[in-house]
């Protein structure tokens, strides 16, 4: 249990950071000077900011239901365990004047990724953060990771390995990918 609180604890920071970066007004130019650019995504802009003035950041505990994602050592679900980290940075968040925070899933049930990102933008969410527990081949392994990926697609080799090992997440729960 110590050591997830850790886990918990260092993620927290990261995603939190992650947050607050993406909606501090030198980025919020930035998305503003590139607004100009032709989006390629087939996904709808996301929406200004609401009435009340607040960013909304969309949470994504990543896996569920009959994707269990990584498994511990001890039997631990990932599933579960970025759940619980996905409250945890959604209770820390909402105590920032300008931050919203929603989350795709607040129970243990399976949705593809598409639908992930198609429930961000029926929100209008500003930020889309999936958050996932790693696994690795030793138990002694510890820290924490952050991975953006571009909308533009794939660009590494690390990029579209990860990327399709959560399409296969998906076709696992029987979504057409």
């Amino acid at each position: 249990m110590h050591l997830l609180k850790r886990l918990v604890h260092r993620r927290q920071l990261l995603l939190s950071g992650l947050a607050l970066a993406a909606l501090s007004p030198r980025a919020v130019q930035a998305k503003e000077q590139s607004a100009g650019l032709q989006n390629s995504s087939r996904h709808p802009r996301p929406a200004p900011p609401t009435k009340n003035g607040k960013h909304i950041v969309m949470l994504d505990p990543g896996h569920g239901g009959i994707d269990s994602g990584a498994v511990g050592e001890k039997g631990s679900e990932e599933k579960h365990i970025v759940l619980e980290i996905a409250g945890n940075v959604q209770r820390q968040l909402q105590s920032h004047p300008r931050i919203e925070v929603r989350l795709t899933r607040d129970s243990d049930h399976f949705i593809p990724l598409y639908k992930r990102v198609e429930i961000a933008h029926q929100h209008g969410a500003h930020l889309f953060m999936s958050i996932h527990a790693d696994g690795f081949t030793s138990p002694d392994a510890n820290g924490a990771s952050v991975f953006a990926l571009s909308n533009r697609g794939t660009s590494s080799s690390m990029a579209r390995y990860l990327s399709q090992r959560e399409n296969d997440a998906d076709k696992l729960g029987g979504a057409e990918v």
